[in-house]
């Protein structure tokens, strides 16, 4: 029972592991909490909008809407 116990174990010894995988998921960890920090921004801004405009008719718009073809001409 001891033997199963042993291959069941999936840790790796700290002397497996290359600096270059530790700073791999360093560099992961980070984008992650940029991206956590980033959607917390976006949903601050979107509650703040919400706030602003209640009560109205119209729901806010979360996303910058497309150029339309007069905008897309450069000006001269």
């Amino acid at each position: 029972m001891d033997r199963n116990r042993a291959k069941s174990n999936d840790a790796v010894p700290n002397d497996a592991v290359s600096q270059a995988d530790i700073d791999r998921k360093r560099r992961q960890e980070a984008r992650e909490e940029e991206r956590n920090e980033s959607r917390h921004s976006a949903d601050k801004s979107l509650e703040e909008g919400l706030e602003d405009t209640f009560p109205a008719s119209d729901p806010i718009n979360v996303t910058q809407p497309a150029k339309s073809p007069q905008d897309r001409k450069p000006k001269r």
